[in-house]
């Protein structure tokens, strides 16, 4: 019997009486919950991190971010999601779920890794002669100051380059020689 309902049952030894009776058959569902987020993202950016179920009805599921802590979603139904600032490596797991209702079984899916990408931040200062110039983010500078150029890793994060321009004055020299004739 896979399906619910009312059914009639009859128990008989073929020697005496049979006997009859009706019972009701409920059918528990099986319930499945999974964490679903990126696999990994650059330094300080916001990740969205998803929990999905095919549960008929609401559930509340635990997970446990490592390193972090507990994060509780209560009354899911279909699909819950919290954003999360990755600064390190995060491992997100389930380490408790509770049906509204009862199932026959929960089957909880494997924990989700999301890689830190890294970014840089560098800072230059340079010195150079009056007059002289430096290329820096596709231009030639002349002039004193602080002046930013952008990179991207190879996971397209941002990285940049700080440089701190000082010019020292120019200074002439004049020799003044004399030669005997």
């Amino acid at each position: 019997v896979n399906e619910e309902g009312a059914y009639s049952v009859t128990v008989s030894d073929g020697i005496l009486c049979p006997a009859a009776d009706t019972v009701w058959v409920e059918v528990l569902p099986s319930i499945s919950v999974q964490i679903e987020a990126v696999d990994g993202a650059c330094q300080g950016d916001i990740i969205s991190v998803n929990v999905t179920t095919d549960a008929p009805f609401p559930i509340d599921v635990v997970l446990f971010l490592m390193p972090g802590g507990e994060i509780h979603l209560d009354n899911v139904e279909g699909e819950a999601s919290f954003e999360y600032i990755l600064f390190e490596t995060i491992t997100v797991s389930i380490v408790e779920i509770t049906p509204s209702e009862a199932v026959c079984s929960i089957f909880q899916g494997d924990p989700v890794v999301v890689e830190v990408w890294p970014t840089y931040a560098q800072s230059v200062m340079l010195t150079i002669c009056e007059g002289d110039s430096v290329w820096i983010n596709g231009q030639w500078i002349f002039t004193d100051g602080t002046y930013v150029e952008l990179y991207s890793t190879t996971f397209q994060c941002d990285s940049a380059v700080t440089y701190t321009l000082n010019f020292i004055p120019a200074e002439e020299i004049w020799i003044e020689t004399y030669t005997c004739v």
